[in-house]
């Protein structure tokens, strides 16, 4: 059945579509963010050669410091390049584990 454009219809009935909110990180002025933070691109890369899966988490934050710089987002920068230094410490640290481990293991299952 096809209802007349002239008939009164019954608004529909909707919930309220919940939205979760967002965070906006604090924004900081030049001044407050001081100097731009050091990227630490070399020592992510050298600690892919350790251990890739890691490594390659730093390099991306590491790789990220200067467009968020450049975009003004100044306190995320800092936290990208706090990131990527502590990933890249710890990739080098499960490396060098890992390849101990090997090497020990190499060196028992040989006698």
């Amino acid at each position: 059945m096809v209802v007349p454009s002239s008939a009164p219809t019954e608004p529909i009935h909707q919930e309220p579509v919940y939205q979760e909110p967002v965070y906006q990180e604090p924004r900081m002025t030049l001044e407050e963010a001081g100097p731009e933070p050091r990227d630490g691109f070399l020592w992510s890369i050298l600690s892919c050669a350790l251990f890739l899966p890691i490594g390659w988490f730093a390099v991306y934050k590491s790789a990220s410091v200067h467009p968020q710089w450049q975009a003004g987002e100044y306190a995320l920068a800092h936290r990208s390049a706090a990131t990527a230094k502590t990933a890249a410490v710890i990739a080098a640290v499960v490396g060098v584990v890992v390849i101990v481990g090997v090497l020990a293991w190499l060196l028992i299952s040989s006698r």
